[in-house]
């Protein structure tokens, strides 16, 4: 497989999991405005992560059109990556403290800390210091982005309902009555 073959494959993944958002408002069987805010956020990352991760796995692809060597690429992408990861981590350790106490703290600092690791790998490939190669190096960074949208999608999907969680719904029922 080469590495196009690998990038579109990674992007489809992403496109797959962007679309089966849908499917998880018809599993919670309410409208994303009765939501709880920390099912919001949780929400709003897994289709971000994927969005993005679309982007970026495309990215090389733009890159190596425009007439540049594979090294340049694959070393401007993991710039323009780890970039957006640390820009992410910020919004991240951002989100009001209400809504990250709703949140996995496991999860929260499990994607903070495996993002910060994957920034590092990833600036040591912009400037030529890793002993990896610099496709697999980005490669991985893309792996991450998949993996947590994926983690995001599950856990969406089968965290049930909780009691608190339905009075909220309820309360905006008949609130809007």
């Amino acid at each position: 497989m080469t590495h196009s073959d690998t990038l579109i494959a990674l992007s489809q993944l992403s496109v797959a999991l962007a679309g089966f958002s849908g499917i998880i408002v018809a599993l919670r069987q309410r409208s994303l405005t009765s939501w709880p805010e920390h099912e919001l956020v949780r929400f709003r990352y897994m289709l971000e992560l994927a969005v993005y991760s679309i982007g970026f796995d495309l990215l090389p692809l733009l890159v190596n059109a425009l007439g540049f060597d594979a090294l340049f690429s694959w070393q401007f992408c993991s710039i323009l990556l780890s970039v957006w990861l640390v820009i992410r981590i910020f919004q991240t350790a951002t989100i009001q403290k209400t809504i990250r106490d709703r949140l996995s703290l496991v999860w929260f600092y499990i994607y903070q800390l495996g993002s910060g690791a994957v920034i590092l790998a990833l600036a040591a490939n912009a400037m030529g210091l890793s002993t990896f190669s610099a496709y697999g190096i980005y490669l991985f960074g893309l792996a991450w982005l998949l993996f947590f949208s994926l983690s995001l999608f599950v856990r969406l999907t089968i965290s049930p309902i909780s009691t608190q969680d339905q009075g909220i719904t309820d309360r905006s029922k008949t609130a809007n009555d």
